[in-house]
């Protein structure tokens, strides 16, 4: 009996154990539940990913892929300025909401993300310091270092001339090629040598030798490549950054007697800076001692050590070598920047090595050095700020308190929103072209890359001198070509952009006969011998507007210049705006490359006739053009045409019929892989009746088309239209199709309100379905 007894408490045991089990598991899986649902609900307004709003594995997934930069840019272009990315993380590419949370009386404060910031456990540096108080107190004794002047015993000019004369002296000495020696570089690595000499002599004293020594000392920027990467993850995990500096994980730390990597780096500075704070020690003339003499102990000038060697030398080398690319990949830019630089060695503007104050003089070069920072921004990291308490307005959502709002510098830099339609162009021009208030903010948005108002950057001043100085004294003694015309280089977005593998071919820029800087002229065989136009020349109206994007280039054709590269695209898409331009492509590129454009969206310029004050569409341009794209395009899938009549809009006779759709058929028909095709037109020149596409004479007509989106069926005898509604979504490859088989979309752009204020004609402009 007692054994029977037993053996039923144990079976009663074991049942109640696994009963609180399973409560125990429903609980948990309740909890995760509501915690989810809190999460979400609380941002539910705000639009974005819906994996991302209910977890932080889309940000993980991004973040280690090397290109998080192109991925948030993404989101940002397709959901809006203010972007959900987390259960509790959104993304700002608004400038002004950017400067607004950064703003010196702002009551945002730094998220969690600065704990990644922390190098030595227990051990704050201004970046990772988050308590607001302390950071303003640690920045102000910061302050007087940044801006040393020559008068008052050292400054950054000098130390960087130096670091620059011994860049020049080993290119001069080890990569110089000529015809009969080849001597390949790797500017990635370069510029970064140079980077960290420069800061080496202006922030304690002396270089560290990368450039003396050709070769990573210490193995530095390999495990600066492999350490950035880690911390971008830790970044969206800050947890992560904190359970690691915690025993035992930080047993596994880099430590200061080590002899490679980050260790060799940590020993260098605990005793770098023991050194400098021995009694007796002799005061140097350096950034280390304006430190000193501001009260900066052991542990605070050791960090002090790994920022600048970290922070300061990283953003720095990716300005430099991105900025590098953009020119190389843009004949166009590189030339006019010589000459301009040839210009003011004539007339004797500049030194050698050229002054920051004669750099601020050419407008050309700042235009550079403005356009190349908006382009690639130094840092990718998105430093959220957090929301205060009670909550804020941002972007027209409310903001609850706590709430981590990431900063995206890439994004604000390729932001169509602020820069417009050529926003992925790099155009130096755009900074001379505008006017004062548009420079303003242009120039306001740039800066936010470097911080703004109580978290801008200290260390500005002296990147900002570096590029004045490094593209000018490269580029009168080089002209640099790239070695791989189809990856010229290799970047990983981690924090910062880490390159690799930048190889160029730096020949020398050698002067004139006489001694004189001779003013570059274009090349005799710039021009194609084939084309009928000479390079002084652009045929057309307004050429300065004209850009064209094909084969994984990005080509644009200005005045005074047929062809000049932007910047590298891996694409098949031929973006095109003016049909003078599609005209002209056989003379530019081989054929094969032509041939295998899969994607083309086309600006078209359909010319009018005027014969006693009447206005006639002369259709046999446009006839070529649609005979000119498919015999040069015949793998075309997706096509996009933009049409606009010239010289007006108005009272235009026409057979839209026989003169517009039935060539736009014939051209549908003979391209077997065309899949997605549309064509816009203005919205003035068409009436729909009975079900087909006729002409219109006048404007009495205007409001016959519903909303101007018909889909224009090729099979069978009798061509039909078909009103597709009112859910046009302003995609066009998106488009469902009212029937199946071939056809495309014809679609009219609307005219906005009247402008009284307008010079047009008839008072409108127009604006087009995106």
């Amino acid at each position: 009996m007692a054994g029977f007894l037993c053996s039923v408490s144990v079976v009663s045991h074991s049942a109640s154990s696994g009963l609180l089990l399973k409560l125990g598991a429903l609980a948990a899986v309740i909890a995760l539940f509501v915690w989810e649902f809190r999460s979400w609900y609380r941002l539910r307004q705000v639009p974005g990913p819906f994996f991302a709003s209910i977890s932080v594995f889309w940000q993980l997934k991004n973040a280690v892929g090397g290109n998080y930069h192109e991925h948030l840019n993404d989101v940002a272009r397709k959901y809006g300025p203010l972007v959900r990315i987390g259960p509790n993380e959104l993304l700002c590419t608004d400038p002004d909401s950017l400067r607004k949370m950064s703003a010196v009386r702002s009551s945002y404060t730094k998220g969690d993300f600065y704990d990644s910031g922390r190098i030595t456990p227990g051990v704050d540096n201004v970046v990772s310091m988050r308590d607001e108080d302390e950071h303003k107190a640690m920045r102000a004794r910061m302050a007087p270092a940044y801006a040393a002047r020559e008068n008052e015993g050292f400054g950054f000019e000098t130390g960087i001339d130096r670091q620059l004369a011994n860049f020049i002296r080993l290119l001069d000495q080890h990569y110089v090629s000529t015809d009969a020696d080849f001597r390949p570089l790797d500017l990635a690595e370069k510029t970064q040598f140079f980077a960290l000499d420069a800061i080496g002599d202006v922030s304690f004293g002396g270089a560290f030798g990368f450039l003396a020594e050709d070769r990573d000392l210490f193995r530095y920027i390999e495990i600066n490549e492999s350490s950035l990467p880690v911390m971008n993850v830790v970044s969206v995990l800050p947890w992560l950054g904190r359970l690691v500096h915690k025993w035992p994980f930080r047993l596994m730390l880099p430590k200061e007697d080590d002899q490679v990597g980050f260790g060799r780096l940590m020993g260098f500075a605990k005793n770098y800076a023991e050194m400098r704070l021995q009694p007796g020690a002799k005061p140097q003339k350096d950034m280390m001692q304006a430190f000193i003499n501001q009260g900066l102990g052991l542990d605070e000038l050791i960090q002090m050590v790994y920022i600048h060697m970290i922070a300061g030398t990283n953003s720095a080398a990716q300005a430099m070598r991105m900025t590098l690319l953009c020119l190389i990949n843009n004949p166009v830019a590189y030339r006019r920047l010589q000459q301009e630089m040839d210009a003011a060695i004539a007339a004797g503007a500049i030194s050698s090595p050229i002054t920051n104050a004669e750099a601020l003089k050419l407008p050309y070069l700042q235009a550079v050095i403005r356009e190349g920072l908006r382009f690639y921004p130094p840092v990718t990291g998105l430093g959220f700020k957090q929301a205060p308490q009670g909550g804020d307005m941002l972007n027209g959502y409310y903001i609850p308190a706590g709430t981590q709002i990431g900063q995206n510098f890439f994004g604000v830099g390729r932001s169509q929103w602020v820069w417009g339609r050529d926003a992925d162009v790099f155009r130096p021009e755009r900074w001379l072209q505008a006017s004062e208030e548009e420079q303003r903010r242009m120039n306001a948005a740039v800066d936010t890359h470097f911080g703004h108002g109580k978290y801008a950057c200290l260390g500005k001043p002296i990147a900002i001198m570096e590029l004045n100085k490094v593209f000018v004294e490269l580029l009168r003694r080089y002209d640099f070509t790239v070695m791989n015309p189809e990856k010229p280089i290799k970047t990983l977005s981690a924090i910062f952009f880490v390159a690799r593998d930048f190889w160029k071919v730096p020949p020398r820029n050698l002067p004139s006969p006489d001694g004189d800087a001779e003013l570059r002229e274009p090349s005799d065989d710039h021009c194609p011998t084939t084309h009928v136009y000479e390079c002084d020349q652009w045929p057309g109206e307004r050429p300065s507007e004209c850009f064209i994007g094909v084969m994984g280039w990005l080509l644009s054709c200005r005045q005074a210049y047929v062809e000049g590269i932007d910047v590298l695209y891996s694409t098949n898409c031929l973006c095109i705006s003016g049909d003078l331009v599609l005209t002209d492509l056989p003379h530019l590129l081989l054929p094969e490359r032509l041939a295998s454009v899969t994607s083309l969206q086309l600006t078209l310029r359909l010319s009018l006739d005027i014969v006693a004050g009447r206005k006639f569409f002369d259709d046999a341009p446009f006839t070529q053009l649609l005979t000119l794209i498919s015999s040069s395009c015949p793998r075309l899938r997706d096509f996009s045409a933009f049409a606009d009549f010239v010289p007006s809009q108005v009272d235009v006779e026409m057979d839209v019929q026989k003169q517009v759709v039935l060539p736009l058929d014939n051209f549908a028909r003979s391209l077997p892989d065309l899949r997605d095709l549309i064509v816009k037109i203005p919205a003035l020149e068409f009436g729909r009746f009975d079900g087909n596409v006729v002409g219109m004479v006048g404007v009495e007509r205007r409001t016959s088309w519903p909303r101007g989106r018909a889909w224009r069926s090729l099979e069978g005898v009798n061509a039909t239209t078909h009103d597709c509604g009112e859910d046009y979504d302003g995609i066009w490859r998106r488009l469902s199709r009212p029937v199946r088989g071939l056809g495309y979309w014809i679609t009219c752009r609307t005219l906005s309100e009247r402008n009284d204020d307008s010079d047009d004609d008839d008072g409108c402009t127009w604006q087009p379905y995106e």
